[in-house]
């Protein structure tokens, strides 16, 4: 199995999906986006990552947590998401590697 979150440890994922439920873009960080044990068509991701140093409250980031802090791994299908790689920049921004997925 494929580990794509191994190769820089300041590196995370940011992967958007369209919620099924009330058809809103949502958009994950994690750590780790892995060839998942259901088959070829499907991609697991885990360690999610959710930003803490804002002062400002944001309430939709705020329920993506709520929604996944008792979540360890979300498997979605090839077809329903969109992946890029963000590498943490020395100045505590981000800097965005746009990948087409590969596994």
């Amino acid at each position: 199995m494929k580990d794509y979150g191994e190769e820089n440890p300041k590196t995370h994922f940011v992967v958007s999906y369209r919620d099924p439920l009330d058809s809103k873009l949502v958009e994950l960080r994690a750590n780790k986006v892995q060839d998942s044990e259901l088959g070829l068509s499907f991609v697991s991701i885990s360690d999610f990552v959710f930003e803490s140093r804002s002062t400002v409250v944001d309430p939709a980031a705020e329920d993506l947590k709520r929604k996944f802090e008792d979540v360890k791994t979300s498997t979605f299908p090839c077809t329903a998401y969109s992946a890029s790689r963000k590498s943490a920049a020395e100045t505590g921004g981000f800097s965005s590697n746009r990948r087409s997925p590969t596994w």
